[in-house]
């Protein structure tokens, strides 16, 4: 019969050899597993879109989904992309359901032009997320042909900007709810024409122009273009006015050289804004009964 101790080792003998059978040369670690990471509490990735609602603040929406039975809680989210410049968080607060998505609002930098290496190959949402009460961080994956468009388009402006950069003149008389006023290219730099193919107004205010008005063009050897153009009140009812994000601002397209359309906005500002303030202002009061 062994004694106790022939049998201690005997077990000993036994445990490594059977370490060296079940791991087959890979070693044989003694030590406690670590603990598994903990999962994600979003999906790895999510769309991404450019709501007209939000274009006048140039936020794109993004659409998250929960990994967690858990509340999970979105409190601030930042576009990491070439396409745009780094910007300070969003802080949000948005709550995320197991097998629901939800919709998380993100700002957008200054584009990038031209855009950095690889921007059509990756972007994400850096999003602080906090979950049971524990905050954690988390970047999930976003598609960039939407962000791709939105540099192109912004970028294609920046270019026809810095040839010939447009604003809305000084107010002239108002006559009948139509305030006069002009459209003004001035040169900025390079000798190239810049043509102007329309101008648009608000939800609240039309923009009229002569008949044969547009196109018009700042010639390449030109400093100063001015086309007459007319604003009125085109929507007077309470429920345009909360419609409206963006009253005093204008649009206009323009075309510098032979680089694509360019889409730029524009804001009434000064005497001009004021002026258009008094239009509004005699529309509500004519809309109550009381002109």
């Amino acid at each position: 019969m062994r004694s106790g101790a022939e049998r201690v080792s005997a077990r000993r003998r036994l445990a490594a050899a059977g370490c060296a059978i079940a791991l087959a040369g890979a070693g044989c670690d003694t030590a406690a597993p670590a603990p598994l990471e903990p999962p994600a509490p979003l999906e790895a990735s999510a769309t991404l879109t450019y709501p007209r609602t939000l274009q006048a603040d140039r936020m794109v929406e993004v659409r998250v989904s929960s990994t967690s039975e858990g509340e999970v809680r979105v409190t601030a989210a930042t576009l990491q992309s070439g396409y745009f410049a780094d910007v300070p968080a969003t802080e949000r607060e948005v709550r995320v359901w197991e097998g629901h998505e939800a919709r998380i609002r993100v700002a957008l930098g200054e584009p990038v032009c031209p855009a950095g290496v690889g921007a059509a190959d990756d972007a994400r949402v850096a999003l602080s997320v906090a979950v049971e009460g524990t905050g954690v961080a988390q970047e999930v994956a976003v598609p960039t042909d939407v962000l791709a468009a939105i540099n192109a388009a912004e970028c294609t402006a920046h270019e026809a900007i810095a040839v010939a950069a447009p604003a809305l003149g000084a107010p002239g008389e108002a006559v009948g709810g139509t305030l006069a006023t002009t459209l003004v290219l001035e040169r900025a730099q390079r000798d190239v024409p810049v043509t102007v193919t329309a101008i648009a107004g608000s939800v609240i205010f039309a923009v009229d122009t002569e008949q044969g008005a547009l196109p018009a063009t700042l010639a390449a050897d030109q400093g100063r273009l001015e086309v007459p153009v007319s604003i009125r009140v085109a929507r007077c009812e309470p429920h345009a006015f909360a419609e409206s994000k963006k009253t005093f601002l204008f649009k206009t397209w323009l075309e510098a050289g032979e680089a694509d359309e360019a889409y730029v906005e524009l804001y009434a500002e000064g005497d001009l804004r004021d002026a258009l303030q008094a239009l509004v202002d005699a529309c509500g009061e004519e809309a109550r009964g009381e002109g």
